[in-house]
């Protein structure tokens, strides 16, 4: 394909000198704000709740989806096929 009458416009960037100059930080006060934020949002409690309301649900969605191939295997054998595979792509290997 050819664009003979196609004009590109050049665009001249420039950089503005920095007006005020940021101040150095330390990989120490780095790490201490990083760990005031992290227990003002109390991230250990909740990442705590999260694994725990996890598990806890893990196991009953297993049993429902134990249930299902079980109830649905009786229809024929491509319907337990197409069950294992949805199953295989939700699961970890």
């Amino acid at each position: 394909m050819h664009f003979s009458g196609l004009q590109i416009p050049v665009v001249q960037v420039r950089l503005m000198p920095a007006i005020v100059k940021p101040a150095a930080i330390t990989w120490g006060e780095v790490l201490r704000g990083t760990w005031k934020e992290a227990w003002e949002d109390d991230l250990l409690g909740r990442s705590a709740q999260l694994s725990y309301y996890f598990f806890l649900a893990l196991f009953p969605a297993l049993i429902c989806m134990i249930a299902s191939l079980n109830i649905f295997s009786a229809k024929g054998e491509s319907v337990r096929n197409e069950l294992l595979e949805v199953f295989s792509n939700l699961l970890p290997a």
